[in-house]
């Protein structure tokens, strides 16, 4: 009987593992599949590992650095990469309007973020990788887990179980499906070799390719362009619109200089009627609870601020532990909403929507 089963290594999962005490005998179920010597790591290519990662700008704002603060951690600096980013530069392509605000974000590589992480994890919990999350049943003090390893079924009990799994989660949807979900966006990037990128953070705005924003990212000798759309069945298109624009603001994207194309699935949030915390011995952090920032899909602080609410608690009082965490997640969710305009500064409202959330830019 495990004390804790955390469904997901990513920041949240992995962070959470990392924090609880000693005392408690964890397990994390990851579907990715390496795992060497003990230690868990992802892929990595021989050349250039940097290219090998989530789709994910890979920069840590504010609001991450503060949960890093709170769990008291300091990033090693192999996985901080140039340029360091001092300025978040907004461009409304609609209304043709560019500003330039100070802002101090943390440019890292993705994957060595997500590797320390881990390593951190496996000191305090065992990781099973390849695993694919399948399904858990009620049992007298907790929760029987069912998940796939190699093609065969395996069975672990736990008394919490914790779904870390993010924007698809399993668990929100199998103990939370009376929670109504965050609109799905679908975010597509692409990278492309640059010799001199420029030390910006762009955020782009333009309602006639999505009601989310876009952006240009440097890292190190590349230059990731991305943009999270609302129209998910013509996200290519729209995708490739913007590109087009793009190129007319003087941004290139030249075929020879192209590397590689991701895409995932992210939510963004418009209540807190669709933030899910806690069901009996069940609960959610980071991204599978809906927490993620509706003005610029800021995900991995809240992963690691929500990891270290339930961490605290868990350490503090086991048997209250989901309940007080509830309490404050509840509160941080809301922040989402209230402090939108520290996330991403405003140019305007969208003409498309009255809706506070739905706006462009705020």
């Amino acid at each position: 009987m495990y004390d804790i089963i955390i469904v997901g290594a990513g920041p949240s999962g992995s962070a959470l593992a990392s924090l609880l005490d000693k005392k408690f005998k964890v397990l994390i179920l990851d579907k990715r599949p390496v795992l060497y010597n003990g230690i868990a790591e992802q892929l990595m290519t021989a050349n250039d590992d940097i290219l090998n990662g989530k789709c994910c700008g890979g920069m840590l704002a504010p609001n991450a650095q503060k949960a890093l603060a709170q769990a008291r951690w300091s990033l090693p600096k192999d996985i901080l990469v140039s340029p360091q980013v001092y300025a978040l530069k907004i461009l409304d392509l609609k209304s043709n309007l560019q500003r330039l605000y100070p802002k101090n974000y943390i440019n890292i590589n993705r994957q060595k973020f997500d590797k320390w992480l881990l390593d951190k994890a496996g000191k305090n919990a065992t990781i099973v990788q390849d695993a694919v999350y399948k399904k858990s049943e009620k049992i007298s003090d907790g929760y029987r887990v069912i998940y796939e390893k190699n093609g065969k079924l395996v069975s672990e009990e736990t008394r919490i179980l914790i779904g870390a799994d993010g924007s698809n989660s399993k668990v929100r949807k199998e103990f939370f499906n009376d929670v109504k979900m965050p609109k799905q966006y679908a975010a597509i990037q692409e990278w492309y070799k640059t010799q001199m990128p420029e030390p910006y953070y762009y955020g782009i705005a333009d309602s006639n390719v999505t009601n989310f924003y876009s952006w240009i990212i440097p890292k190190e000798n590349y230059l990731i362009f991305g943009s999270a759309m609302n129209d998910l069945k013509n996200a290519n298109q729209k995708f490739n619109l913007l590109k087009d624009k793009l190129k007319k603001q003087g941004f290139s994207f030249n075929k020879e200089d192209f590397v590689k194309k991701e895409g995932s699935i992210i939510l963004r949030p418009t209540s807190l009627k669709q933030i899910a915390l806690v069901k009996n011995d069940v609960a959610l952090i980071g991204e599978a609870s809906g927490i993620i920032s509706p003005s610029s899909s800021e995900g991995i602080g809240y992963a690691l601020r929500s990891a270290v609410m339930l961490a605290e608690e868990l350490n503090k009082d086991k048997n209250n532990a989901l309940k007080n965490y509830k309490k404050k997640a509840k509160k941080l969710g809301a922040k989402i909403f209230d402090n939108l305009s520290d996330e991403y500064a405003c140019l305007g409202k969208s003409e498309d929507s009255n809706d506070r959330i739905e706006e462009i830019n705020c």
